[in-house]
């Protein structure tokens, strides 16, 4: 029997006891990262900083600590500072090491697993293996921690121990721990580009909402990034569904219901749940357990979205406001204009996946319903003008997606409107199973004629576009709806938009849609534009995962002559002089790719094309709304925020000077 090496990648034909391997820590962790991190790119190193700040977070829920310290220095380490009891350093008697060692060396190793002798009630780190797996993945790690006044310190490299737990007398304002580490590139080969300041705050100022009355004060000490600023939240959830808002106006006052002591008996779990409808069409839905953020919500999402949809289904019924309509009351139609936040704290999270992307514990699912029946029943009841307001709303947007779905029909059945794509530069794939196409945007004609003789006609379209697309966020829904580049895009994608809600994508033709525009600011204007798009028409296109963008590069090298040569693609100015100061004896050839359209079909089939040689970045929720905010700065009525921005990003390549 043929057997794979895991560590080789050799097949051998030998298969005996010696066969069989067992990889230890850290070199399990380090093998596959994205076992325990996700992935060894952006995501996953960003990871590494949620691991750690989640155990002194855990302190604060504890009400141990109150003040958190993060510090991005100059080098790109970080270090995670708290007040907390420190971990502890003395031995451990059924390990025979030090507990601290025990935390940083052994996965599932913790003080948040021992039901009533537990440090802790509640905690982010299921998994037990967060302190762990950051050491494993880092470069270096020091660990220091102030308590029983001494200051306990131990280094690790690549997640070995150097040394013993090392213990000094110490004069210290308080107890704590203290840890810094630096990512290790060996482990993060597929992202090089350090803590991305943005994503540092974003998760960090989540945090503040989620743990009020707790001071977390970051600081960047790199070199043009100097920041330094203190999050604090003293109503929480409120607060941040206030965020949420920004201008929106509501139209009733902000609700906030959370569990007593006698509830949190009965279901297991404590639960908070803010909430309020705008008068806008879209939804902001937020879900949390145990301070981790729940992108794709879990059990306690599900309840509180289903009890609402239940309670508010009665009320609507009851008040007889669905005369003549055959709908029936829909989840979506519930989330129309409404933000909601819900976090809940469990004793015994059970997470799909180390990222911790969905709360999965069964056993708390129908308690939990109940709980946010019984509460929203009440509040409706108590409230009944505002519950009125909020079900008239929800009932119009259910005659609304009637209407929707009688126009969808009458337009498939006739093929008329966007089902018309006669006059459409779309070059079109072969294959009809949408799973398998994929739809490149691309600027010009120029471009396209390139890309059609670089696809593979079977899975893979084109559609260019001429100029620059329409602002959306600027026009009207008529005007978009008249300008052709916008009509095209639609009728490619077999989507119908909707000015008041979500766009009917049922039926999409691609389900991989790829943004690729020239790497230069018209480019990364264009690629803006269309991001806006989506993320105001057709976001559901974006939380399915289905819009991607080709990160194009700017250069490329070749290396010999021939057959035999070499090409290297480097995405930035700072890429080529980097490759540059390495290989000082450079003799090959530098191209610099001026724009796509001059991009021959060989060289634009390795970038953009061909699976294993080609760069697409999936875009999130949170790209569309930075493109969109950086839209509005730029374009937006807001001088003096335009001419902030402007002066402080302004660099000028060397061949535009």
């Amino acid at each position: 029997m043929a057997v794979d090496n895991v560590l080789t990648g050799e097949i051998t034909n030998s298969y005996d006891a010696d066969s069989i391997k067992a990889m230890k820590f850290p070199e399990c962790v380090r093998f596959r990262p994205g076992m325990y991190v996700g992935d060894s790119g952006e995501s996953g190193y960003h990871q590494l900083y949620y691991e750690i700040i989640d155990n002194s977070l855990d302190e604060a829920q504890a009400k141990f600590c109150d003040k958190v310290y993060v510090t991005i220095h100059q080098d790109n380490s970080l270090t995670v500072k708290d007040e907390g009891r420190g971990i502890p350093c003395g031995i451990n008697k059924e390990e025979g090491v030090s507990a601290l060692e025990l935390v940083f060396t052994s996965l599932h190793a913790g003080g948040k697993f021992g039901e009533e002798n537990s440090a802790y009630k509640t905690s982010g780190g299921l998994h037990g293996v967060g302190a762990s797996c950051v050491n494993a993945l880092s470069s270096w790690l020091k660990a220091y921690v102030y308590r029983d006044g001494q200051r306990f310190c131990q280094e690790y490299r690549q997640g070995v121990r150097q040394d013993d737990v090392r213990g000094e007398p110490f004069e210290y304002e308080s107890t704590g721990t203290e840890i810094s580490f630096m990512p290790d590139p060996e482990v993060f080969v597929n992202y090089s580009e350090g803590w991305q300041q943005s994503i540092i705050l974003r998760r960090t100022r989540e945090l503040s909402y989620l743990n009020p009355n707790v001071y977390i004060v970051f600081k960047d000490e790199r070199e043009g990034q100097e920041l330094e600023e203190t999050f604090y939240s003293e109503n929480g959830l409120v607060d941040y569904l206030q965020r949420f808002l920004g201008e929106k106006p509501p139209i009733h006052e902000l609700v906030k219901i959370e569990t007593t002591p006698e509830d949190e008996l009965k279901i297991n779990c404590s639960a908070e749940v803010v909430f309020c409808y705008d008068k806008g069409y879209e939804h902001n839905i937020q879900s949390y357990a145990n301070n981790i953020h729940t992108k794709d919500g879990g059990v306690h999402l599900n309840a509180a979205i289903d009890s609402l949809s239940k309670v508010v289904g009665g009320f609507i019924e009851s008040k007889n406001l669905m005369k003549g309509v055959s709908e029936a009351v829909k989840k979506s139609d519930i989330e129309e204009g409404l933000n909601l936040i819900v976090s809940v704290k469990v004793g015994n999270p059970e997470f799909l996946g180390q990222t911790k992307d969905k709360l999965n514990n069964p056993e708390i699912r129908n308690p939990l319903g109940e709980w946010f029946q019984k509460v929203f029943s009440k509040w409706f009841n108590d409230n009944k003008d505002i519950g009125m307001l909020i079900c008239q709303k929800i009932a119009d947007a259910i005659k609304t997606r009637d209407a929707i779905s009688k126009q969808l029909n009458s337009i498939r059945e006739k093929k008329s409107g966007f089902g018309n794509r006669g006059t459409i530069k779309l070059e079109a794939c072969t294959s009809k199973k949408p799973e398998e196409c994929e739809l490149f945007i691309v600027e010009g004609d120029s471009a396209g004629g390139s890309a059609a003789e670089a696809r593979d006609r079977r899975t893979q379209a084109i559609l260019p576009l001429r100029g620059k697309p329409i602002n959306s966020s600027k026009q009207t829904f008529n005007k978009l709806l008249n300008n052709k580049e916008i009509k095209d895009l639609i009728a490619s994608l077999h989507i119908i938009l909707n000015e008041h809600h979500p766009a009917v994508t049922d039926k999409l033709r691609y389900h991989k849609v790829c943004i690729m525009a020239d790497a230069d600011p018209d480019g990364a204007h264009i690629a803006c534009l269309l991001m806006t798009f989506f993320f105001k028409y057709a976001r559901k296109i974006i939380e399915d995962g289905h819009l991607y963008i080709v990160q194009t590069p700017l250069y490329r090298l070749r290396i010999g002559k021939g057959k035999n040569s070499k090409v290297i693609y480097l995405d930035t100015e700072e890429s080529k002089s980097q490759f540059m100061k390495e290989n000082p004896n450079f003799k090959g050839d530098v191209t610099r790719f001026k724009g796509l359209g001059e991009v021959d079909p060989e060289d634009l089939k390795a970038m953009a094309f061909t699976h294993s040689t080609r760069n697409l970045k999936l875009i999130t929720i949170e790209d569309a709304t930075d493109a969109h905010e950086m839209l509005e700065t730029l374009m937006g009525e807001e001088t003096p925020r335009r001419r902030d921005y402007i002066f402080k990003n302004l660099v000028f390549d060397q061949e535009q000077l």
